[in-house]
């Protein structure tokens, strides 16, 4: 069999291609599925609302057939993309949290897998939420179509940063966008914030917003990973379904995001869950409820609950990846640089409204201001009403440029059109010059300040619409607040909460209620019969068994787990076993950990290998490692992105070192990655990175150095690390 003619990936058809599919990702990233930062709007959403507001004249509903038609004029790729994205913009369908659409009939549900009634069955019409994306429409930009036989617009001037508010997922050639849902208040309040103290000023500690999503829902954090979305637009976030215990039914009134309610119904109905009954679909129903899980009996309800929270049944994660584009350019961003981006377009746009309002204004006061000269004067005025009435108003007008020598052509337009009676004493013109003439002076203020008019008219979008749409997802720094169990009533695998405080102490409560939460490093939300595992300080790692620790009565601390090690008879110094400390203590879950140490090494830890094991004391070092060289941290592999950077400061020298992640070792803590070099190397900071933070390393040390954790200040020469001068892995680069 001959090969002869097939691609190897040099030759002139290869490179042709390749050349080609480069233009087709970059026409998917920039004019397909990544939102514009400016409008928030895909191109097929924003010619949904332009070619509807400006060819459907009717202020009723219209058949969404005709809808679709109209639009297919602006975006030919056929009317089921068209259709699809008509129906996400309805109010019926619930996934904005500001609907452009009023519908009428079968659009789906955001929470639901039914599929949208054909497009000849239902009727749509904008709504006045709509009115904000075309107010400014003087100052909008139009563009040839796609297929050059019309214009449509470049964006549209939205009066406020749409892309938070609504949020959008969307999938191009080698990138994703998940931009999560803002409640509108929170988005314009933090907007005016950032405008007045400039929004270098704001951080990721007290000017953090929470998502709220179309689906509401429980939000669970403890605002670090919002503080990521806040500063780099990346992050990973909890959401819970929203649930009320009635007896021994579960009701769930709020699915979490990307649920679905058929989708819940049918896990729980293919999974092997102890103690449930029956499932109960209840949208069909005219009740707040969507779905009732039926619980064999009471006592067993809330540990159902945490085992479905557990297997992810009625928990979602909410992946926040702030992909944006502006001028067709793809960046992600941060909530702050998104809305920093957005001002900045802002500001354009008034600066040219307001410019052409002002010289409309203008134009119109020259009118007037002829106008008034022409009646004031007697002699003029009885003169030029002589020839308009009984003349002709060709002599009237040639009348009027001879007593005007520089009056324009649409100010003698505008006079001839005037009723002879206007001529008496100018009557509401005189009202209309006072009300221009104030606007004039006005206008020269914003424009001398345009901050400040567009302050004002972010405060009058929310005086007139933040009352409209409240908050729908509840934020919570707690998993779940379960009601107290009576001891009578507890069992080996009813709830219970572990708290591990910094000093090694263990408090196994039902519930936090009355403890001192100051002090704990650890909160651990489990059964009482459940295994817990973690680490100490020497890269050791231990376990308990949640049988063997008894409750911790009120005003106990409970037990102190260091006791439990012989460090001594390891050779450990005295020095350091006053220093012991256990640094993570976790529920066994199978999970891989990544083990960060001082020394510049990073390992891997396989959890599962120690579920179910034969039980053991209270604490056991597991499999103890002769390693001393005290554990950093420890990172689970959910929250491990690409690449980590160690940071090491060396007399008046900071040294760095970068790893990708995929290189780490996999057979276990004894086969550990090499990241900072040196014999005598003790790392004090690390960062975590993904891909597209790599991408910016370099050119910007400082942003990155600041996310260092914990967050110190790093002292010394940067001059090594801004020049490039790192190492991945064993290469200097």
């Amino acid at each position: 069999m001959s090969y002869d003619g097939l691609y190897n990936g040099s030759s002139e058809g290869f490179s042709f291609l390749a050349d080609g599919y480069i233009d087709y990702a970059q026409e998917v990233i920039a004019r397909r599925s990544i939102p514009d930062l400016r409008d928030g709007l895909k191109p097929v959403g924003r010619r949904i609302l332009y070619a509807i507001k400006t060819s459907i004249k009717t202020d009723g509903l219209s058949k969404c057939g005709t809808l679709v038609g109209r639009v297919m004029e602006l975006h030919p790729h056929g009317d089921s993309s068209i259709y699809g994205a008509l129906c996400n913009m309805t109010d019926i369908n619930g996934s904005l949290n500001v609907p452009l659409f009023d519908g009428q009939g079968e659009f789906g549900r955001v929470f639901s897998s039914d599929v949208p009634a054909a497009m000849r069955y239902t009727k749509a019409k904008l709504n006045r939420n709509a009115d904000d994306y075309f107010r400014d429409m003087a100052a909008c930009k139009l563009v040839p179509s796609e297929e050059g036989e019309g214009f449509e617009p470049e964006v549209l001037p939205v009066r406020y940063p749409s892309v938070l508010i609504n949020g959008t997922t969307g999938m191009a050639v080698g990138v994703a966008t998940g931009i999560p849902s803002f409640n509108f208040r929170d988005v314009i309040e933090l907007t005016i914030k950032g405008i007045k103290v400039g929004f270098d000023k704001l951080d990721a500690t007290n000017d953090v917003i929470y998502p709220d999503l179309p689906t509401g829902g429980v939000l669970v954090t403890d605002g670090t990973e919002l503080a990521k979305i806040m500063l780099v637009g990346k992050g990973k976030l909890k959401i819970r379904a929203k649930v009320e215990i009635q007896g021994k039914d579960i009701l769930v009134k709020e699915v979490p995001y990307g649920r679905t309610v058929e989708g819940i119904r049918r896990a729980i109905q293919n999974g092997d869950f102890y103690g449930i009954s029956d499932v109960i679909d209840s949208t069909g129903f005219n009740s707040d409820t969507l779905l009732t899980i039926q619980c064999k009996n009471k006592k067993i309800v809330e540990s159902v609950l945490l085992e479905l929270y557990r297997a992810k049944i009625l928990q979602s994660s909410l992946t926040s990846n702030l992909l944006v584009t502006e001028d067709g350019v793809p960046e992600i961003l941060g909530v702050f640089g998104v809305l920093e981006n957005w001002i900045k377009w802002r500001r354009k746009v008034c600066t040219e409204l307001l410019t052409k309002y002002d010289n409309d204004i203008q134009e119109e006061l020259t009118t007037l201001s002829y106008f008034f000269r022409l009646i004031g004067n007697t002699e003029w005025r009885n003169t030029y009403v002589d020839k308009a009435g009984k003349v002709s108003g060709k002599e009237a007008r040639a009348y009027l440029k001879s007593i005007f020598e520089d009056i324009p052509d649409t100010a003698v337009d505008w006079i001839a059109d005037r009723k002879i009676t206007a001529f008496a004493n100018g009557g509401r013109y005189t009202k209309r010059y006072k009300e221009l003439d104030d606007l004039n002076k006005l206008y020269k203020v914003y424009l001398s300040d345009i901050d400040s008019y567009i302050v004002k008219d972010l405060q009058d979008l929310l005086d007139e619409k933040a009352s409209k749409f409240p908050r729908k997802t509840i934020c919570s720094n707690k998993d779940y607040r379960f009601t107290v169990i009576k001891t009578e009533e507890a069992e080996d695998d009813s709830y219970c909460v572990y708290l591990l405080d910094r000093e090694g102490f263990l408090a196994k409560v039902r519930d936090t209620y009355g403890y001192d939460m100051k002090n704990v490093l650890c909160e651990i939300h489990a059964q009482a019969n459940s295994t817990l595992i973690g680490f100490d300080n020497f890269g050791r790692l231990i376990r308990v068994y949640g049988t063997d620790v008894p409750f911790t009565p009120m005003g106990n601390r409970g037990l102190y787990l260091p006791k439990y090690f012989d460090v001594v008879d390891n050779g450990v110094n005295t020095q350091a076993v006053n220093a012991y400390k256990i640094l993570y203590l976790a529920l066994l879950d199978g999970s891989k950990k990544y083990l960060l140490y001082k020394d510049g090494y990073i390992g891997t830890l396989d959890t599962s290998e120690y579920v179910g094991k034969k039980r053991m004391k209270i604490v056991s070092e597991g499999v103890c490692q002769e390693v001393y060289d005290k554990l950093l941290d420890v990172i689970n592999e959910e929250d491990m992105p690409e690449y980590i950077m160690f940071a090491d400061n060396s007399g008046n020298k900071t040294r760095f070192g970068l790893v990708e992640t995929a290189s780490i070792p996999t057979r276990g803590r004894r086969s550990r990655a090499k990241v900072l070099k040196g014999e005598k190397v003790w790392a004090d900071y690390y960062a975590l990175f993904g891909i597209m933070d790599l991408y910016k390393l370099t050119p910007e040390p400082n942003y990155y150095l600041d996310r260092m954790r914990p967050y110190k200040n790093i002292v010394g020469d940067l001059d090594a690390f801004q020049e490039g001068r790192y190492y991945v892995g064993d290469t200097q680069q």
